[in-house]
């Protein structure tokens, strides 16, 4: 498993050196066509004018935290998760939200779902699948194993129609955030040779442009919007500087940047020390808890511009060494974490209310809007698995799954968690 505990650490880093070069006038073309790798001397500009300007309108549809961390893909209807079978085979399941379902992504609810003739069936998901839904697509991501590559297949919104995109050969496969502007795909690549590219996958072919070449792993897109895509380096201290690891880590240097895709350039937006602050974003703006200066900022990447929202935390009521991070920015509400539990703040108001959790310590995550409504989840699923310990004994193990509920908006920033359950119909409910 050795290019998986790659991905991971390539997630997980936290520490080397950052620096970007851009290929401000002429880029390198490198696509995966038939196993093999192709360059040309294909202009950058050229690949830019395929699209005019008011083409570009890029959206996340990986969030914050990659593949890795996000196991929902969200379409305008429902959502799709991965269920595994516990042989090394899985499914994909949809939830309905009209019907308020669960369900395998299968025409015959009734059928086995254990054949390839399953659109929902995933032969072999050693190594790891992920999914993804952008331009009216389900994105399929095999992560490969030591014996097979990492692919990326693409099919219609019910599952059929399964074809392969590419194969990860000259690159890892994509673990951070993904960015569609609804013709491309977008994120940052790993190549073999160890440089991190800021890179254009054509899903028609799966042709591969480079648009910004990075020094190192420790970059992650944060954002996008427009024709801009955000992105965090960490700029960690020689060890000739520190020798202590607690020392680097304090300060190691977060720098926010903003690459314009029309512009083909890679400017800096602001940058802290470790610990100094704590951000999230939101389109074009960057809120910060600033806790040396102990306020909230919102700044806007456009043009660097910074607004005080709250100009003292403590007078607020926001005692910021308990805090602990913002957990996400959604209908004009922030949620964030402190002293172990966790509180909604009014950005219209600029009311702090503490959330109550549903049961034993159990808060509601929101996975995705649909009208007035959130789909969150609202406790664990256990589902016995048949397998087989390492002597090849046949044990009995739960497998933990999120039960998922909807509730309206308003309910939920008040924690009145008055739920409308989703069905498990894929478990015979």
């Amino acid at each position: 498993m050795k290019k998986l505990c790659m991905l991971f650490s390539i997630v997980l880093c936290l520490c080397s050196l950052f620096s970007c070069k851009c290929n401000k006038q002429t880029g390198i073309e490198t696509s995966v066509k038939n196993n093999n790798v192709r360059s040309s001397s294909f202009s950058l500009a050229d690949a830019m004018n395929e699209n005019s300007t008011n083409k570009y309108n890029l959206e996340m549809v990986v969030p914050l935290g990659g593949l890795l961390n996000n196991p929902w893909a969200i379409s305008d209807t429902g959502c799709y998760e991965m269920f595994s079978n516990g042989n090394y085979t899985g499914n994909i399941l949809y939830t309905d939200v009209a019907s308020k379902q669960r369900i395998y992504l299968s025409p015959d609810l009734s059928s086995d779902h254990r054949s390839e003739a399953d659109p929902s069936y995933i032969n072999d998901t050693l190594g790891g699948v992920f999914l993804f839904v952008a331009m009216d697509h389900l994105f399929i991501h095999s992560y490969g194993s030591e014996e097979t590559v990492g692919t990326l297949y693409m099919a219609d919104l019910n599952g059929e129609n399964r074809k392969k995109i590419m194969e990860f050969r000259d690159y890892l496969p994509i673990t951070g955030s993904i960015v569609s502007d609804g013709q491309y795909l977008y994120s940052l690549l790993t190549k073999n040779s160890g440089d991190v590219v800021l890179a254009r996958i054509n899903i028609e072919n799966g042709d591969i442009l480079e648009l910004c070449t990075m020094a190192n792993e420790n970059n992650f897109i944060m954002a996008a919007y427009n024709d801009c895509i955000i992105i965090k380096a960490l700029d960690r201290p020689s060890s000739d500087e520190y020798t202590d690891g607690m020392d680097v880590y304090i300060n190691t240097t977060h720098i926010v940047y903003r690459y314009s895709l029309n512009e083909n350039q890679l400017s800096e937006v602001v940058e802290w020390q470790q610990n100094d602050i704590s951000e999230m974003y939101e389109g074009p703006f960057l809120y910060v808890f600033d806790m040396l200066n102990d306020c909230l900022k919102k700044i806007d990447t456009r043009d660097k511009t910074e607004v005080i929202v709250i100009a003292s935390l403590s007078e607020h009521g926001i005692d910021k060494e308990e805090f602990s991070g913002i957990i996400s920015i959604k209908d004009n509400h922030m949620l964030y974490a402190a002293a172990g539990l966790r509180f909604s703040l009014d950005l219209t108001t600029l009311e702090a209310r503490e959330m109550k959790n549903i049961s034993n310590d159990i808060y509601p995550a929101i996975i995705a809007s649909y009208g007035d409504k959130y789909l969150i989840t609202s406790g664990y699923l256990e589902i016995p698995m048949d397998s087989f310990d390492p002597a090849g004994n046949p044990i009995t193990y739960n497998m933990i799954m999120d039960n998922l509920a909807l509730i309206d908006i308003e309910d939920y920033w008040q924690s009145n968690y008055d739920l409308e359950p989703i069905k498990n119909t894929f478990l015979g409910e």
